[in-house]
């Protein structure tokens, strides 16, 4: 009898697995700007669970493009509503919402096993769960979690009664909180003031490209975060540091800068449709001269009217015409496909 042992013994041991890791049909992007995206440092955690398990799941669709858990229901800073990343943010549990180990601990408990005159016959490493029933426990975890907060992904609790913490606040040593602040910085480069704020609950260990235009300073501020935990206690956001051949004559070898916002961004809520208008992708705000890679989306590439669905990939730029920033498609594909 095939049994779940790998997934199951993975899983309890680790006690903090708080979230699905989303490797669906997401559009892509690329931006070649000033800032070089190569910097990004990764985390490095185990990935214990895979999103592939929802293939064997009746709420699949609901995950990829177009699907209600695709997105994240609310605005980045720059006004876009970005596809939900679980490899980077942290989603915290409410009232009633389930954790992966909850799921799995409630699944394993379902399974009986006779005493045999007082000898231990199973033990946490031997003991398993059919796989159907396992994936029906996960997708009934998931299902209970369908709200706007979850939407429909494991998440995390910071006071876990099933977990020891030996040091106190470690709970809170996981992810640096949305609105977290790297503190006002004065750009090296043009000497323009800005300051970052997380706009996600960050992961530890992970880093984010931030693009945000400020409310107290006349300039759009850009760079690197990471939300650092090199030891005990509450992790830090903090900016990547700038290469050594960041400079007034290097300019675009450094991580983060300030720039003044007036005409100088083109904004991803008005990122231009291409094909006639047949395909769209998911906006994404550039700076003066950086250039988009753009896939199209196919639910915003869908013809409801006619019933008929576009693909295709743009690439655009943002130009200066005058004294206005403006997109410019450089060049694109938009094709009629069978469904």
């Amino acid at each position: 009898m095939k049994i779940y042992l790998a997934v199951l013994t993975l899983c309890l041991l680790s006690a903090q697995t708080f979230a699905v890791e989303e490797n669906l049909d997401e559009p892509t992007q690329s931006v070649e700007a000033n800032s070089s995206s190569s910097r990004v440092l990764r985390g490095n955690y185990p990935q214990i669970y895979s999103s592939s398990l929802h293939d064997e799941m009746s709420i699949k669709d609901k995950y990829i493009e177009g699907g209600v858990y695709y997105l994240r229901g609310e605005t980045n800073s720059f006004g876009e509503d970005e596809a939900v990343n679980t490899q980077q943010e942290i989603i915290l549990c409410s009232n009633g919402d389930k954790t992966f180990t909850e799921v799995a601990k409630s699944s394993m408990s379902k399974v009986l096993f006779a005493d045999h005159d007082g000898k231990v016959i199973k033990d946490s490493a031997s003991i398993g769960v059919l796989p159907n029933q396992f994936i029906a426990d996960l997708e009934e975890g998931l299902t209970n979690n369908a709200n706007n907060n979850t939407k429909g992904r494991f998440c995390y609790k910071v006071n876990n009664p099933d977990v020891n913490y030996k040091t106190v606040g470690a709970e809170n040593a996981s992810f640096c909180a949305k609105g977290s602040s790297t503190g006002i910085f004065e750009d090296p480069v043009t000497r323009n003031r800005c300051e970052l704020i997380l706009d996600i609950d960050l992961k530890a260990g992970e880093s984010r490209y931030l693009r945000q235009p400020q409310g107290n300073f006349r300039t759009i501020s850009q760079g690197f975060v990471r939300c650092a935990n090199e030891g005990l206690g509450q992790p830090e956001l903090e900016l990547i540091s700038n290469p050594s051949n960041c400079g007034a004559n290097n300019a675009s070898a450094c991580n983060f800068s300030c720039i003044w916002a007036d005409n100088s961004a083109c904004s991803g809520s008005v990122m231009p449709r291409w094909g006639g208008g047949a395909c769209g992708g998911v906006g994404a705000t550039i700076f003066l001269n950086d250039v988009i890679n753009i896939e199209a989306s196919r639910a915003l590439s869908f013809d409801f009217q006619n019933g008929t669905q576009y693909e295709g990939s743009a690439q655009m730029n943002c130009q200066s015409v005058g004294e206005t920033a403006v997109w410019v498609i450089v060049s694109s594909n938009c094709t009629e496909v069978d469904e």
